[in-house]
């Protein structure tokens, strides 16, 4: 599988994007991480990324206002949320294994 450019990881929770990022590395030539809703809409507008991983769950401004700001990107946006969501993007429920996010991933690259 040929990597993409770039993808954008956007999770409040600091450990939680780095493991992400570790899993995403052979699948990107560049994985960013941004741990606010304000950092990962500056991001994504900064990289133009291929790919984004969004929670939806974020103190500040929330996967869902960020959504809202990057769904026109030209970016394939994968959700990872704990709760139900109505939302017509590829969602992965948390907590997921990674053959689950592979499996998204290879649809995609």
């Amino acid at each position: 599988m040929t990597p993409c450019q770039t993808i954008v990881c956007i999770d409040s929770n600091p450990m939680h994007a780095w493991l992400l990022a570790k899993f995403l590395e052979p699948y990107a030539a560049c994985v960013k991480l941004a741990h606010t809703g304000e950092a990962g809409v500056a991001l994504v507008s900064e990289q133009s990324p291929d790919i984004i991983i969004l929670d939806l769950v974020m103190p500040g401004l929330s996967g869902h206002a960020v959504l809202e700001q990057v769904r026109d990107a030209r970016s394939h946006i994968i959700i990872q949320s704990a709760y139900k969501t109505d939302i017509d993007l590829t969602v992965i429920q948390k907590p997921f294994r990674p053959a689950e996010l592979r499996a998204c991933l290879e649809k995609i690259i």
